[in-house]
């Protein structure tokens, strides 16, 4: 269940992203705002999965953490914001409850 909230939460900030986006620019294809509504609805894609316990889901929460993670502190050091910060927060939480055995084991993970 907390695995789900979370990636709800990651979702609605990629969406707020791209509002914010969308403000400063006009909305076309190649926008950066588009990019964030495509990526929040595969949040919302792998947080349905995760609710009902799908690989899938796992590998690309986990994935989409990890590059989360990866971006958000690219854009910390470019531009420092509070929106990027709990999302960097947010993603760290995430990749932590991921690799937690007993999801793990859930999710069809374990390898031993």
């Amino acid at each position: 269940m907390v695995l789900v909230i979370l990636e709800i939460l990651l979702g609605v900030l990629l969406l707020l992203g791209a509002v914010g986006r969308y403000e400063r620019a006009s909305a076309t294809l190649e926008s950066p705002g588009t990019f964030l509504i495509i990526l929040a609805a595969l949040t919302f894609c792998f947080a349905f999965g995760l609710w009902i316990g799908k690989t899938w889901a796992w590998v690309g929460a986990i994935s989409l953490a990890a590059l989360g993670i990866i971006f958000s502190v690219f854009i910390l050091f470019i531009r420092p914001a509070i929106g990027q910060a709990i999302y960097l927060i947010a993603n760290t939480v995430m990749i932590y409850f991921l690799i937690q055995p007993r999801v793990q084991r859930h999710f069809g993970q374990d390898k031993a």
